[in-house]
């Protein structure tokens, strides 16, 4: 991924799937960065800063997605009985918005910033044996954003992850820095420091001593 590198230069997203693309399309092996949606680029709301996938389903496979960020914005309407008044738009998906079947799997997700999900919003999709570190949010959840999705062997110790208020979820075999929400516990995730290897977040797994062993993805 750090040799082929996909850039937004902050103007515009990087990845768009929306012509329902199914399993067989593979996005693998890139750096996606640099991302960025702001009002007027979308209809309403702002979603995946870094990739977007709206009913489509393709594969992302070991790539590094990071610096990327879709912005919440404010819009005035006017009513004529009670005058005019604000509704405030937030931004979801800071690297990647997925919706209805998508599959993110052994890939880095890290510093991206979003008012929902900084590092992924998951509708009806999957993420496997990913890492998720250093996102940021504005309102609710920094690092994976579940509703009616699962995620699977994957870390996100640094930062917060849960549901979408009202919707299931769940993680599974995942490394957390604190347990799931009940409903949101699928079994077997992990309270202990990942140990990533010094320099860098560990992808594979594979620095000696961490409990997160787990590099083949399980979805295969």
């Amino acid at each position: 991924p750090e040799e082929t590198i996909i850039d937004g230069e902050g103007a515009r997203r990087v990845v768009l799937c929306n012509s329902g693309e199914g399993a067989g399309t593979i996005i693998e092996g890139f750096t996606i960065t640099g991302g960025f949606v702001f009002a007027g680029s979308d209809l309403w709301f702002v979603y995946g800063g870094g990739i977007y996938c709206y009913e489509s389903s393709p594969t992302i496979s070991g790539c590094t997605i990071t610096g990327n960020s879709p912005h919440g914005y404010s819009k005035w309407f006017e009513d004529q009985e009670y005058g005019w008044y604000e509704v405030y738009y937030p931004g979801h998906g800071g690297g990647i918005y997925a919706l209805q079947g998508a599959v993110i799997q052994s890939s880095l997700i890290y510093s991206n910033q979003s008012n929902y999900g900084g590092a992924l919003t998951l509708f009806d999709s999957a993420a496997d044996a990913c890492t998720v570190e250093n996102n940021t949010n504005n309102d609710r959840v920094s690092g994976i954003l579940l509703r009616d999705s699962t995620a699977a062997n994957c870390i996100s110790w640094s930062d917060e992850s849960g549901l979408y208020e009202g919707y299931p979820g769940s993680f599974v075999h995942c490394a957390l820095p604190g347990p799931p929400e009940p409903a949101a516990d699928g079994g077997g995730n992990l309270n202990l420091d990942p140990l990533f290897e010094p320099g860098g977040y560990a992808l594979q797994r594979s620095w000696p001593g961490s409990p997160c062993a787990c590099p083949v993805s399980t979805l295969d």
